[in-house]
Formats: structure tokens, C-alpha cells, sequence
């Protein structure tokens, strides 16, 4: 899937994109493509990173626990925005040295405290874009995270943020009276690229096109129309 009808053409993400400190949210039933197409999301908003615009994404995975806690999507977001500035570089390393107890050890990372850290270094820029995937992924944890970020977004001027998820109750409850909101369905363009790319694959499929042209044709469109109904 390209996402160019996202990019290019959809009003909502174009608004999002351009207005500072905005918010929107995607939502689709699985196999929609949400994934790819925060990929696309997060190669157009790289092409924007400069010295005074930091952007920072997640990806939650439900085959790992590690992806669900809110504390580490927060922890990845901090160093990748402390990654794109010095001075925001030298407030992480302030907010680790502070976790180093009397003994030595490191206390754990909390998520107040790197909500806090979080918020400090999106000052330093005139623009921060973080966009997360697979907030429905967080399993018992939706509900926390979809609100930790709703806070998150709130307290820090700078950010806009864009989540990717399924239309589940929990999540549209948190986030539909603050977030825009796109719903993701498989579009033709995209479609028909794809199914192109896999029939071409497929050494008989490939032969049908040479012998039967028009009858190669019906199968693509008959797989975009069943593809559009998903």
C-alpha cells in the first residue's frame, strides 16, 4: 500500500501535519493496513525532522510485554527525542543520573517522572511529531496508555501526535472528543498496486496475463472488490 491517499489527499491528515499541536487518530478492522500505513506516515513526517522539528514513534506488539507497558513507550519516545538535540540530550542524562540511588542502583523509571522529562524536552523544539501503532495491542494496558497519552499530548504544547489502532470502545472513549479522526479502508489505487506486485509473483498467474489478458484483468478487479469488502 502506497498511502498517497492519506498523504496527498486526505484533508484531515494534511490539517494534522501542518497545524502545530494537533491531533488525530486512525482507526481500521484488521488487515486495513493500519501498519504500513503508519510506516508511510512516519517516512513522510521524517522527510520534516530539522534542528528545530523532532519526531518520535512506537510500535506496540502484542507479542511483546515489553510494548505494552506505558512506562517504555514513554522511555523510547524520551531518547529518541533526547537523540535529536543536545540540550534535550543532557536533560535525559539528568533524569537517569537522578534515578541512581546512594548505593548505585538505578531506581525504575516512572511513568510521572518521564511524562515530566517528556515535557521538558518537547520545549526545546518548535515542533515535535510522535506518532504511535497498535495502541489496541496494549491488551489490559489500552486503557492506561490511551489516557497517559491523551495527558501527554496536553501538557506539552509542541507535540502533535498521531495513533493508529483498531475502533475499540476503550480506545474511541479516550480519544474521540480530542483526536480527529481518519477510519482506514482499503483504498483502489493502493490495491490495485498490490495485487498487481503479487499476481506478478505468481509464476501461472504471470503466464495467464500473456495468454489471457482480459481474463488476468477480471481476477485483479475481482480481488480489489473483495479486498474493498474486507
Amino acid at each position: 500500500m502506497t498511502g498517497l491517499w492519506l498523504t496527498e489527499s486526505n484533508s484531515t491528515f494534511q490539517k494534522w501535519r501542518d497545524i502545530p499541536h494537533s491531533s488525530i487518530w486512525l482507526s481500521g478492522i484488521p488487515g486495513a493496513g493500519k501498519t504500513v500505513l503508519s510506516g508511510s506516515v512516519i517516512e513522510e513526517i521524517l522527510q520534516l525532522s530539522s534542528t528545530s522539528t523532532a519526531v518520535a514513534f512506537f510500535y506496540c506488539d502484542y507479542k511483546s510485554n515489553e510494548t505494552k507497558a506505558f512506562t517504555n513507550v514513554l522511555g523510547a519516545l524520551a531518547v529518541q527525542l533526547a537523540e535529536q538535540s543536545d540540550a534535550a540530550f543532557d536533560l535525559l542524562e539528568a533524569y537517569y543520573d537522578a534515578l541512581i540511588a546512594g548505593n548505585g542502583l538505578k531506581g525504575a523509571p516512572d511513568t510521572k517522572g518521564l511524562q515530566k522529562l517528556i515535557s521538558k524536552i518537547t520545549v526545546l523544539y518548535d515542533k515535535v511529531y510522535i506518532i504511535i501503532d497498535g495502541l489496541d495491542e496494549c491488551d489490559n494496558n489500552v486503557a492506561e496508555v490511551a489516557a497517559g497519552l491523551t495527558e501527554l499530548i496536553e501538557s506539552c504544547p509542541p507535540v502533535s501526535m498521531a495513533i493508529f489502532s483498531r475502533n475499540e470502545q476503550e480506545i474511541r472513549e479516550e480519544l474521540e472528543e480530542d483526536f480527529a479522526h481518519v477510519e482506514i479502508v482499503a483504498h483502489t489505487d493502493d490495491l490495485e498496486i498490490y495485487v498487481r506486485a503479487e499476481m506478478s509473483k505468481r509464476k501461472q498467474l504471470k503466464k495467464l496475463a500473456y495468454r489471457n489478458p482480459e481474463l488476468s484483468e477480471e481476477i485483479k478487479e475481482k480481488l480489489v472488490c473483495s479486498a474493498q469488502g474486507m
